[in-house]
């Protein structure tokens, strides 16, 4: 069977999301009561974190059906690769489309914080509401995704194989218009029904649209011929081509009054006019060394603003002429004027230098410059003009991300939101259920999402790149490993604050288990440094086992308490080829955890990387991810052998069993998916399609890393 909340339903994808926190509640709410009095993790949800979507997917195990998503990263829910944002008609909300993640975050503007996050599909790049505020279309790469403004959900996708950049409605909100630079076509869309009409075709490279007041006439700047078409919307042609005398339309912008559509170009300095009354074309010379690439126009039409790169050009639309220049000092990549026309931003890329330029409209002049974090690539204005949000690209290796910051136009301060970075390296959950804990990579973070509310209510900051995280049996305590700064981080759950942090560890911890009662902590560690710590929790010291192993992949507790169990990867030398040559070579080993001797050593597999492994509750069975081979294979702990290679998803990684013992849960990275396998039959029962690059996954009281 397989179960999904993917676009190919996106129906039932609704009905999920809306009884994902009821079903939340009511999983949470039972969950100690479930554990204590059965010994079974099966009223508990489990959550998937999904490593570069942001977001922890949350999975009924009764039916084995996605119920709903959860916020993960080390903020209030924004995507790490933002690329479009968006205000709604009536000023209140910010959506910004979050490329990489398959994501639309929805900002509050008054309080500039995350509300929302909607899953859509792959790559989303533009945001474009209806006129009656109702509904927002997110262009991506299988079509268009509709949200519904009031519930913030995903209610239809409108497919469309030529891959829309961007909507534009018509202001009578009948229909709307998806602009296709790759098929070099405009799609005509019946917003009744959400369904693709029509295409208009005679186009060449377009670039920008804009649609007529009255809704009779569409304009589509062709960038490929250096032209305007305009459309004739009753009909969905072409009716007359308006010549750009070799310059190339870049941006479109019509008159508020509806009296004049205003054309910026690029190539060829200067601004077009076409006037809508006369049907009369316009050529104006605005001088400057570089066309106008950007154009701004005040509500009331008098005044349009011209961006060209080291100043904004000041243009009266009544007298077609220049009245005055605002020089920015350096160059700019974008300019945007807010809603009440008082305040024109700049925003600036140059590494050094300020980010975001100030201007007043009054005076036609620069009033500040602002630092925001990292380089801003967009902006938007809060509908009363009081706030803009800047979008920012940041550079943390080994990655970028992006931060958000909040500018307050009033005074200029400017806060800067938490980062939005959402790498997720594992999940814990407390015993109780009530809440989990989720290492982001890229923040050096953990967040604390509460399970009720499905809110994250605290952003724990740790080491440099967590790797593995997991919590002590009594729920006291959850433990994160730090790649980069070689310790171990210890929180306090009660106070939701780092208790202790365990340094000088080898290099790259990594994967960990924890004894039963909590004791003792296991430590493993991924690069060459070979070594596994052993943590005494109550004084929050280590020591090195004697032995050297190799690199960790995975590391669990026999559940007598007695062995230790690590899988590791060595290279040895491939005997009679003479070359010298090395092949690696997967191992299993157990320890004696008092005396810390190595009991035996079995090789499993020859080459590939591995995954996670997980123990049965009676000790018969170990089950280790093999990600070369997409498969989990099944080893007898008293004849030491593999007994059952069992195929599922692309690579697998992160492996966990339930309490009973019955179902093991492994993420299928390279699918997206988690396959459940019933380990009496060893056959998968379900595949559970969760979303982009799973790679951790947890149930309550589990005492593994993996």
């Amino acid at each position: 069977m397989i179960r999904s909340i993917g676009n190919a339903a996106p129906r039932r994808a609704l009905q999920l999301a809306a009884v994902a926190l009821t079903v939340l509640t009511s999983l949470a709410g039972t969950a100690g009561s479930s554990l204590a009095s059965s010994g079974t993790a099966r009223s508990s949800p489990i959550l998937v974190g999904e490593m570069r979507a942001n977001r922890l997917a949350v999975i009924d195990p009764a039916s084995g059906a996605v119920v709903g998503t959860l916020p993960a990263g080390v903020e209030h829910g924004v995507g790490h690769d933002p690329v479009g944002e968006t205000t709604s008609p009536d000023g209140r909300q910010i959506y910004i489309a979050d490329e990489e993640g398959s994501d639309v975050s929805v900002v509050d503007a008054a309080g500039g914080t995350v509300v929302a996050t909607v899953h859509v599909g792959g790559g989303p790049t533009s945001v474009a509401f209806s006129p009656d505020g109702r509904q927002a279309y997110v262009t991506e790469r299988a079509g268009i995704g509709v949200i519904d403004v009031a519930t913030r959900r995903l209610v239809a996708t409108i497919g469309d194989s030529s891959v829309p950049t961007t909507v534009e409605f018509r202001p009578d909100g009948l229909k709307a218009y998806a602009l296709s630079r790759v098929g070099g076509s405009v799609a005509v869309i019946d917003t009744a029904t959400d369904t693709i009409t029509g295409t208009v075709t005679g186009l060449d490279v377009p670039s920008a649209m804009a649609v007529t007041r009255d809704s009779r006439q569409l304009f589509v700047a062709n960038a490929g011929r250096r032209s305007v078409s305009i459309v004739d919307t009753a009909t969905g042609t072409v009716t007359r081509t308006i010549g750009m005398n070799g310059a190339m339309p870049v941006g479109l912008v019509l008159a508020p009054d509806g009296s004049a559509l205003y054309i910026a170009s690029e190539v060829r300095k200067g601004l077009t006019e076409f006037n809508l009354r006369t049907q009369t074309v316009h050529i104006l010379g605005l001088g400057g060394a570089v066309g106008p690439q950007q154009i701004q126009v005040s509500s009331d039409g008098r005044t349009a603003f011209l961006f060209e790169g080291t100043s904004i050009l000041v243009f009266d639309t009544r007298t077609r002429s220049v009245t005055a220049t605002i020089p920015l000092g350096l160059a700019a990549n974008s300019i945007t004027l807010s809603p009440n026309g008082r305040l024109i931003y700049a925003i600036r890329q140059l590494p050094g230098q300020q980010n975001v330029i100030a201007i007043s409209t009054v005076t036609n002049a620069v009033t500040s410059t602002l630092q925001v974090s990292g380089k801003p690539v967009q902006l938007a204005f809060s509908g009363d003009s009081a706030h803009a949000f800047t979008v920012n690209a940041t550079y943390r290796p080994p990655q970028p991300f992006e931060t958000v910051s909040a500018i307050d136009t009033a005074t200029g301060a400017v806060t800067d939101l938490p980062a939005a970075v959402g790498i997720v390296e594992g999940v814990a959950i407390s015993p109780d259920g009530g809440k989990a804990y989720v290492a982001d990579r890229l923040g050096s973070a953990v967040a604390v999402v509460d399970l009720r509310s499905g809110a994250v209510t605290r952003v724990i900051q740790v080491g440099s790149v967590p790797q593995g995280i997991l919590a002590s049996p009594d729920g006291r305590r959850v433990y994160v490993t730090n790649r980069d700064h070689k310790s171990v981080t210890v929180i306090d759950t009660a106070t939701d604050a780092v208790a202790a942090t365990v340094p000088s560890l080898c290099n790259s911890p990594g994967a960990m288990a924890l004894s039963a009662d909590g004791s003792t902590l296991y430590v493993g560690n991924s690069s060459t440094s070979w070594c596994i710590m052993r943590i005494d929790t109550a004084t929050d010291t280590a020591t090195m086992l004697s032995g050297s192993e190799g690199p960790t992949t995975g590391l669990v507790v026999g559940p007598h308490g007695t062995t230790l169990y690590a899988v590791y990867q060595s290279r040895i030398r491939i005997a009679g080829n003479g070359t010298g040559a090395t092949e690696a070579v997967t191992r299993l080993v157990a320890r004696n955890t008092t005396t810390h001797n190595v009991e035996w050593t079995r090789t499993v597999s020859t080459g590939g990387a591995q995954g996670g492994i997980a123990v049965s509750p009676d000790g018969r069975h170990l089950y280790i991810a093999q990600s070369a081979t997409n498969s989990v294979w099944v080893f007898d702990v008293r004849t030491r052998r593999v007994t059952a290679r069992i195929a599922v998803g692309a690579q697998p990684r992160a492996i966990a069993i339930t309490h009973n013992g019955r179902q093991l849960y492994v993420t299928d990275f390279g699918s997206h998916s988690v396959s459940v396998i019933d380990t009496a039959t060893g056959a998968v029962t379900e595949t559970i399609q969760v979303g982009n690059d799973p790679d951790a996954v947890t149930l309550p009281g589990q005492l593994t890393g993996s």
